[in-house]
């Protein structure tokens, strides 16, 4: 596959693409390895019922629910368990749980990592990293541009051929509704900041071309932006 050739996720019933077949010929699934494992996360909202009771334990809210290596594993958690990102989010108030059911609480976030690093700040592969955003409004009236937005970032990401694969850490979509307005934040992640050298500099707006190219598929007004974790 060509540098940055992103891969096609399989449909509902686990099938490659016609668009990959005529491409690569016939593949099958159970053939594609990925580089790494890749573990999904589901974040939820802290409850508020009692500041003094919240928790600042990050495993208190945040699960580590499903990982995979191969495109076999990926197919059969998406057409059981995610199908789409959109219908994660509720926009409406109400509470819900993806797969634990001691508590009903709404979903923050969904995140893809690779194995070994936790989606936060404080983990050292991204305390000393940076993250690229962007945030996509009035997300309740038009959910396909996140759940395509999504697939399409995923698709590129597990690609070992994807020129800046090593650096990513990982991804996510994190609900930042605000007075009722249904927003979504996509942030992709990355071991290295913006140190303002000229090779970072390059890299970063090579980056940028990539997933606003992306991106520009689904939603033409993008405004993509780089920031450290660290200062």
């Amino acid at each position: 596959m060509a540098e940055n050739q992103k891969i096609t996720l399989p449909a509902s019933q686990g099938k490659v693409s016609e668009e990959d077949e005529k491409k690569y010929g016939h593949i099958d699934i159970k053939s594609i390895q990925f580089k790494d494992t890749w573990v999904i996360w589901e974040s939820l909202k802290q409850e508020k019922v009692d500041k003094n009771a919240q928790s600042n334990n990050f495993l208190d809210n945040n699960f580590a629910i499903f990982d995979f290596n191969d495109m076999e594993s990926l197919a059969k958690i998406w057409r059981t368990r995610i199908r789409t990102v959109s219908q994660i989010f509720t926009f409406d108030g109400s509470s819900w749980r993806f797969l634990h059911e001691k508590k009903m609480r709404s979903t923050e976030a969904i995140c893809i990592f690779k194995k070994g690093i936790v989606p936060a700040w404080e983990d050292p592969k991204n305390s000393r990293g940076g993250e690229f955003q962007a945030m996509f409004e009035s997300v309740d009236q038009n959910p396909e541009v996140i759940d395509n937005i999504f697939k399409d970032v995923l698709s590129i990401i597990l690609c070992e051929n994807y020129a800046f694969y090593n650096e990513t850490n990982g991804f996510r979509m994190v609900d930042k509704a605000r007075d009722s307005k249904a927003k979504i934040r996509l942030e992709i992640w990355f071991d290295f900041c913006d140190d303002k050298s000229e090779s970072t500099t390059k890299k970063i707006a090579e980056l940028n071309k990539i997933f606003t190219e992306i991106i520009k598929k689904h939603q033409q007004n993008v405004d993509l932006s780089y920031k450290n974790h660290s200062h």
